[in-house]
Parts: structure tokens; C-alpha cells; sequence
């Protein structure tokens, strides 16, 4: 594997949660770079955000989490499994990486038409279940890419993959008319000021 600057590389060093509690602390820790499957990409991350669920992870406010936290990364794809037919899954493509990492795809949920697909019965959460994004390569399930715009930071989509989704989450489910008013509460915040991008 070679990374952006064109060096080849095997592993890398990431920054790992120890100690899970109100004390927790980072370490500095040295991982191989994981390997995709046939239904896989790897991803070759530029940016990633930290979160109230982070911290909350951290904290173990939320039960069992992963050493490596993070659910808002956006990079390129740098492999591609072998059975990824879309058009988003190609070498060099930017993509995000948001809290859902994959889902059982059998539920009655995943096999219904509800729109809120958030609330699927076995779901995969990236920092939960795997390994999240404060990492520089990681895997994602090709059905689960999000396909990004070139020609827009990648600091300013990362916020997106969580907070953004969140309030554009909640703006849609509201079911709101065009010309209604909205009441954003903490729009100094980054769900809140994220949700008013979403009401323009």
C-alpha cells in the first residue's frame, strides 16, 4: 500500500482510547492497515471529526466501545473489493464515513419502505462495533459509502457524516411545509447551526 505521498506503507500509527471511564487518556499505538474484503473498500481518510458520542464512548456512558472512536471521516478510496459494482465505489473516489457503518439488511426495518432507516434492528456503529474514524485507512461495506462532492473541504464534509445528518434527520422526518417557521434549539452548536444550513 502506498499512501497520498506516495510512500510505501504497512502500518501507521493511530491514536487509541484507553482506560474507558472519566478518565480516559489517548495513546499513541502502531496498527498494520486493515484489508478489504470482496465487498469492501478500503478508505484512505483525510479528515475526521469528534463528537458528543465520542466522548460519551469514552466515558462509558454507552457501554462497549472500540480503543479507536471517531464516526465523521471523509477520504478516498485507495482498494476496491473485487463484488463493488457501484459507480461510487472506484479508486480515488471521496467518500464518508458516518455512525452507521452497515446494517443486517433482513429485518423488518431493512426489508420495509419506513424511511428512518436509522432505526434498524442490528446495525453496525463505527467506534461501537468496529474501529472508527481517528484512524488514516479504514473499511467500509461498499452499500454503506456515502458518495462526496469534489471541490468542497474535507473539514467542512466531515461535520456532516454525523451532525449534519442529524438535523437534516430531524428536519425531514418533521414533514415540515415550504414557508413554515422552525425553532432550532442550540443553534450555536454544531447539530444546531448544521440544521439551519438544512432549513435554507
Amino acid at each position: 500500500m502506498r499512501s497520498s505521498s506516495g510512500q510505501r506503507v504497512s502500518s501507521y500509527q493511530v491514536a487509541s482510547v484507553l482506560e474507558k471511564c472519566p478518565n480516559f487518556y489517548f495513546e499513541t499505538q502502531k496498527l498494520a492497515i486493515p484489508t478489504n474484503n470482496h465487498q469492501e473498500v478500503l478508505v484512505e481518510l483525510d479528515v475526521t471529526g469528534f463528537c458528543g458520542t465520542d466522548l460519551s464512548l469514552a466515558h462509558s456512558y454507552l457501554g462497549p466501545c472500540q480503543t479507536i472512536l471517531g464516526h465523521e471521516g471523509v477520504g478516498r478510496i485507495s482498494a476496491v473489493g473485487s463484488s463493488c459494482p457501484s459507480e461510487a465505489a472506484r479508486v480515488g473516489c471521496l467518500v464518508g464515513a458516518g455512525w452507521i457503518r452497515d446494517a443486517c439488511g433482513s429485518c423488518r426495518v431493512c426489508d420495509s419502505d419506513i424511511k428512518d432507516k436509522i432505526r434498524r434492528l442490528e446495525q453496525v456503529l463505527g467506534g461501537r462495533n468496529v474501529p472508527g474514524t481517528l484512524v488514516r485507512y479504514t473499511v467500509i461495506p461498499e452499500r454503506y459509502i456515502t458518495p462526496l462532492p469534489d471541490g468542497v473541504p474535507s473539514e467542512m464534509l466531515a461535520p456532516v457524516m454525523c451532525a449534519g445528518v442529524t438535523g437534516y434527520e430531524a428536519l425531514k422526518v418533521a414533514n415540515i411545509a415550504t414557508g413554515s417557521w422552525v425553532g432550532i434549539a442550540g443553534a450555536a452548536g454544531e447539530v444546531g447551526s448544521l440544521a439551519l444550513s438544512d432549513v435554507k
